[in-house]
């Protein structure tokens, strides 16, 4: 780290260090196992697993993912510059999850042609990005490019080990269905 760091400092059990090197951003409440500082809710805190830096993030103590990280580079300085690069990155996302679109549309219109009348078609999508209503108008558009009708026989969220938290939309990420091709 080149730079003084203000934020308070939290450290992390190894099971969260596991999850942070493996690019989760979210960090648990009974994940924390020191606090060196008073952080307050909305305010940025250093996360730490030992003496290793993991990163940067937003603390909350309400909610039980306690710290979502922002960054991972210890030298990132939090100003207007670093909101407008976040800011165009998710644009640049954004534009992919719009690819994506196309893409669930075109493999599942596939599979549509190709099952025969009375055929079931099980798809889903696990990412946050892709709402239940969006995928629902992609299977209908689907569909109806098809020249079938589908009926609904099942459609299933994560299961309750993942549960959806409404005040975090990255929670609310699984999307599955099964389909009669009628």
């Amino acid at each position: 780290m080149k730079q003084k760091r203000q934020y308070p400092k939290v450290i992390i059990s190894p099971k969260a260090e596991h999850s942070v090197k493996n690019g989760h951003p979210w960090i648990y409440g009974e994940e924390i196992r020191k606090t060196e500082g008073v952080p307050q809710n909305g305010e940025l805190v250093d996360v730490f697993a030992g003496n290793a830096f993991m990163g940067t993030g937003f603390y909350n103590s309400a909610s039980k993912i306690t710290i979502r990280l922002i960054s991972r580079n210890a030298n990132d300085v939090f100003d207007a510059r670093f909101l407008r690069r976040r800011v165009e990155y998710a644009v640049r996302y954004r534009k992919t999850v719009q690819d994506s679109a196309r893409g669930y549309k075109e493999i599942n219109l596939k599979a549509m042609k190709l099952l025969p009348r009375g055929g079931y078609l099980a798809t889903c999508s696990c990412s946050h990005f892709m709402t239940d209503d969006l995928f629902r108008k992609i299977l209908a558009s689907a569909a109806k490019d098809a020249s079938v009708s589908l009926r609904q026989i099942e459609a299933r969220r994560q299961a309750p080990d993942h549960p959806i938290l409404w005040n975090v939309p990255e929670t609310d990420y699984l999307k599955f269905y099964i389909f009669q091709v009628v």
